[in-house]
């Protein structure tokens, strides 16, 4: 892909495509060294974070490359110009949407209003995987603004406690028999205070979610970039 050795002022779909990859790839690499990273309890989180956001960033370069490539207007706004985005009626700048399923939404309306238009002039097949909707309403549940995992507390306390690899649990099941135990914390006269257990896989349905989306979201660049770009 040409856009690969160009400024990112210069790429077709200025710039979102490429910066997209950058955070996928930085995700894998994180995914790769989870062993290394065997004692961080939220190591999870940077590279959901990662996910997420190259998510953002795919779609957002989709309807950049769509309505610029068909000379598509934003509502009255030029298709070369600024991009915006369809918030049920209002046409919004990008930078003020960050929610996945506002984008999925405009960016999987043309491909499917479109798709056999789509077929007949680059041969290729546009179908978007049914899976995609699910973890699309996945992720858009859990995070629809990109905070839950950058911060430590959101809007949302029962999702912050879900991230958190350390469960409250009742005391009298800290160890029940024939079962791995948690922690117990004490106080200064060893009175037990709360206690927890261990969630090998906090967020895990999420985790998967994201993993799986940005790899089918990276396949749809690589096919807009070949075919509707020119490599550019």
């Amino acid at each position: 892909m040409f856009y690969m050795f160009m400024a990112l002022e210069d790429h077709f779909d200025l710039g979102f495509g490429a910066t997209a990859d950058s955070f996928r790839q930085a995700a894998d690499v994180l995914q790769s060294h989870e062993a290394d990273l065997e004692l961080d309890d939220l190591r999870h989180l940077p590279e959901n974070y990662l996910r997420r956001h190259a998510c953002e960033l795919y779609l957002k370069s989709g309807i950049v490359i769509v309505h610029r490539s068909f000379g598509i207007h934003y509502g009255k706004n030029d298709p070369q110009g600024q991009p915006f985005v369809l918030v049920k009626k209002d046409w919004q700048p990008f930078h003020r949407v960050h929610t996945i399923g506002v984008l999925f939404a405009h960016w999987s309306a043309f491909i499917e209003d479109n798709s056999r238009h789509l077929k007949l002039i680059t041969g290729d097949d546009w179908s978007i995987p049914p899976k995609m909707r699910e973890w699309v309403a996945l992720v858009d549940a859990s995070d629809p603004q990109s905070t839950l995992f950058r911060y430590p507390t959101t809007k949302n306390r029962e999702l912050d406690k879900a991230k958190s690899r350390l469960k409250p649990m009742p005391v009298k099941d800290i160890m029940p028999p024939g079962k791995k135990g948690g922690f117990l914390f004490l106080d200064r006269v060893r009175d037990i205070v709360k206690a927890y257990r261990t969630d090998a896989a906090p967020m895990g349905d999420v985790h998967v979610a994201l993993r799986d989306l940005v790899q089918t979201l990276s396949h749809f660049h690589l096919l807009m970039r070949a075919k509707l770009t020119r490599g550019l």
